[in-house]
């Protein structure tokens, strides 16, 4: 019964090659279609994750960096910290060792020729330079120029005029001379102590040996002209060449010559002021430089 109704002129014959092609792009275009979502998941997948794996290597990379920066800065910054100490101490210990050097030097003359430095710094203590100088004022002191050659103009120009009148070099100066009425620190090896006072007579002037202020002072009714006891002399200097001079002549006209060498110095303060009243004439050794500057009010000393 299968086969009677077969015929070849109701059966149509379907060819290899006409039906393979049809079967293949259906096949193809439903490959096509379910390939590309899959790459597509896939492509997304995989970027996602390289994505992913990227960025937390990123992460790590930059916490790694991140620590070794800090790391080294922290090391850096302690290096740093360590270094600015040790120059801070340094610089303190090598202050302090010029302070003390320099302190200790004032205290001789031979040494004090090695004081490291052009300038000290002064306070003044104490009523003898009253009132121009007042106690606790802060000054610039200059220990240099008596010291080295001083380059001035008006000093050279006295030296040669010196050179031309006297034909020697007796009188030539390479350092800077001391003037009358300059300010000076001096140490006083009477008494083993540092102290300031004005010049008032060089080598060979003829001082009061009462003070300049003798005859003012004796005419408020001063029988001493203003020389204050003091108990380290018991035979102020004064005296003692008034005793040697005829005692005759008045209190006030006692004389001198100042010797070579030396300096004569009073405070501004007669009535308050230990000075060469008391025990005589300074080596020129024993100054220890001019005062310049009064650093509190930034004012030239007088």
């Amino acid at each position: 019964v299968a086969h009677a109704n077969f015929s070849p002129q109701n059966t149509k014959r379907v060819s290899p090659s006409s039906s393979r092609p049809e079967r293949d792009s259906v096949r193809a275009e439903t490959m096509s279609w379910s390939s590309i979502a899959v790459h597509g998941l896939d492509l997304t997948w995989r970027r996602w994750c390289t994505a992913r794996t990227h960025r937390h290597g990123l992460r790590g990379k930059r916490k790694v960096v991140v620590a070794v920066c800090r790391r080294q800065s922290n090391a850096s910054s302690a290096s740093q910290r360590r270094r600015r100490t040790r120059v801070a101490v340094s610089s303190v210990g090598m202050l302090l060792g010029i302070n003390v050097f320099g302190a200790l030097v004032h205290y001789d003359d031979e040494l004090f020729r090695y004081y490291p430095l052009p300038f000290a710094i002064d306070a003044c203590q104490g009523p003898s330079m009253m009132p121009g100088f007042r106690s606790g004022e802060v000054y610039l002191r200059d220990t240099l120029s008596h010291r080295l050659i001083w380059l001035n103009m008006e000093h050279w120009k006295r030296n040669i005029q010196s050179m031309i009148d006297d034909r020697s070099l007796d009188n030539v100066s390479l350092t800077r001379g001391w003037r009358r009425g300059d300010v000076v620190t001096i140490y006083n090896p009477f008494t083993r102590s540092i102290v300031t006072k004005r010049i008032v007579g060089l080598e060979g002037d003829v001082v009061l040996v009462y003070g300049k202020d003798a005859a003012a002072l004796k005419e408020r009714g001063d029988s001493n002209c203003g020389v204050p006891r003091d108990t380290r002399f018991e035979t102020p200097y004064c005296q003692r060449v008034r005793e040697r001079q005829a005692e005759d002549r008045e209190i006030e006209d006692v004389t001198i010559a100042v010797p070579k060498d030396h300096v004569w110095v009073e405070g501004d303060n007669p009535l308050h002021s230990t000075d060469s009243r008391h025990y005589g004439p300074l080596p020129v050794s024993a100054l220890r430089g001019k005062l310049l500057w009064r650093l509190s009010s930034c004012n030239e000393v007088e």
